[in-house]
């Protein structure tokens, strides 16, 4: 009797380490949001889409579409997920779907999503390799059973290519709840989700910079203006080589710019203008504080603190100095409101309004108080 008893307390203890030892359960299939395969901002006409005789007709295709586009055009992934299958060996038509040039990528929903005929040495991704929606797997071809250049793309159950096809619709595709179909024309709003941060830090440092040229303050605008400079985007789709086309535009005008304002402040000396020169050197010093002319501005200014006349055109400079300072701490709180905003935060402008308000009070007539004035009233329409 009692060995029984202290068998069933044995048996019951690692019953119990048992349970609170064990793997715990895996989360299963996870709901999935798929986005047209084509790179961000690209625009194709449906050349075939579900159950479109004869390639999409039966069980292995008939939720499949056919994307018209000319080889050579880039390829994206439709969501998250791992590369399962690559070959890009084929180098054109043959005929035979065993042929076709394809990459296959499985996702949380235990679905894997196919991208076929695409060109020969055409992937740019691996196998086991982990992607993110919107990066870019390889290039469309004309390759396998295809009668031109397109791409297939197919969300298969399980496995390829043996799994069945599934009903797949694109969240960026308004027609037909998401499903397109033969002879639609969609434009993918796929944007490449590994590199979002880095976008929208040059998206937007370009955006205040060029708010702090329009109201003559561009110091305002130089914070982080390394990491601006430094920023890397390996990833060669329009978008992505877009913007850093635009940063880069930016840097060689900020250059420029320097070297404009050195130039004048030279010549301001030269011809023995103080006040113009007391000016552009000390404006110069602020906003050029990241150029390679820094230092010759910062010499000069020294120099001149050192001549007559001096303390009356640095005096001259009061009231522009006010406003410099009331616009800059404006431009750092809108900064900080539209990061708030892109992240989904409710925010209010009225108090930015009365700061740009007040920096008008000090604002120089002519250019830059028209477009603060704008500017304001821009901010007054915002929600």
């Amino acid at each position: 009797m009692v060995s029984c008893f202290l068998r069933f307390r044995l048996f019951l203890m690692a019953f119990v380490v048992l349970l609170l030892s064990g793997d715990k359960a895996s989360p299963g299939p996870q709901e999935v949001v798929y986005y047209l395969p084509l790179e961000y901002g690209a625009t194709s006409v449906m050349n075939r889409g579900n159950n479109d005789a004869p390639t999409h007709a039966e069980v292995w295709n008939r939720f499949a579409f056919d994307f018209e586009i000319p080889e050579g055009t880039p390829v994206v992934a439709s969501a998250d997920g791992t590369v399962v299958m690559v070959k890009e060996d084929t180098k054109g038509p043959t005929g035979r779907w065993e042929d076709n040039n394809v990459v296959v990528i499985r996702h949380a929903d235990n679905n894997v999503s196919e991208y076929a005929h695409l060109k020969q040495n055409g992937a740019v991704v691996e196998v086991n390799q982990k992607v993110m929606r919107g990066d870019l797997i390889g290039y469309s071809g004309n390759t396998g059973n295809s009668e031109g250049a397109h791409l297939h793309f197919c969300l298969r159950q399980g496995d390829y290519p043996t799994g069945e096809s599934v009903p797949c619709k694109f969240a960026d595709v308004e027609q037909n709840n998401g499903v397109p179909r033969k002879g639609d024309r969609v434009t993918s709003k796929n944007f490449p989700i590994r590199y979002e941060s880095e976008y929208f830090l040059i998206k937007t440092f370009i955006r205040f910079y060029k708010l702090s040229r329009e109201l003559g303050c561009l110091e305002a605008s130089l914070s982080g203006w390394e990491s601006f400079q430094k920023v890397k985007i390996d990833m060669p789709l329009t978008v992505l080589k877009d913007v850093i086309r635009e940063r880069d535009e930016v840097v060689e005008e900020y250059k420029r710019a320097a070297s404009e304002a050195l130039n004048a402040l030279k010549k301001a000396r030269e011809e023995k203008e103080i006040e113009t020169a007391v000016r552009l050197a000390v404006l110069g010093e602020r906003d050029f504080s990241k150029a390679e002319e820094k230092s010759e501005f910062s010499k000069i200014l020294g120099e001149l603190k050192k001549e007559v006349g001096y303390k009356e055109a640095f005096s001259a400079l009061e009231k522009e100095l006010k406003y410099r300072s009331a616009v800059a701490n404006a431009i750092k709180e809108e900064t900080k409101l539209e990061e708030k905003k892109r992240k989904g935060q409710k925010v209010s402008y009225n108090s930015l309004v009365k700061e740009y308000e007040k920096a008008l009070s000090f604002a120089p007539a002519g250019e830059i108080s028209e477009s603060l004035k704008k500017h304001i009233e821009e901010l007054k329409l915002k929600k």
